[in-house]
């Protein structure tokens, strides 16, 4: 479809194409700093058009999931994009208790035990 973009001297945003991909999914989380569960796509560009650097939004599901920045990507090549949190997935962290004893009457034996 062909579109008409005014030489007006100021921006103007233009969807050149959709494509969608099919994505590996990773969810990471490191629960003693944040039980937070975050999502990372793993994509292949499959398409025939290079992905030109610049901001992008991010569907999952037909569902808006998180605007990022892409560097550029050829045709052929795999780059990941993080999704943000995802609220699905819910993660729980006891920190460890430490246990300290002594044993020993002349010759003393101390003893650290950590549980969770």
């Amino acid at each position: 479809e062909k579109k008409t973009i005014p030489s007006d001297d100021s921006e103007h945003k233009m969807l050149i194409t959709h494509v969608a991909f099919e994505p590996s999914l990773l969810h990471e989380c490191v629960p003693k700093k944040s039980t937070n569960v975050f999502l990372t796509a793993s994509v292949v560009n499959n398409s025939e058009f290079p992905l030109l650097e610049g901001d992008a939004s991010v569907y999952l599901n037909h569902s808006f999931v998180a605007k990022t920045h892409l560097k550029a990507v050829a045709p052929g090549e795999k780059f990941t994009c993080s999704l943000g949190v995802d609220n699905a997935v819910k993660v729980t962290y006891k920190a460890p208790q430490k246990f300290n004893s002594e044993s020993g009457m002349f010759t003393k034996q101390a003893t650290v035990s950590n549980t969770q």
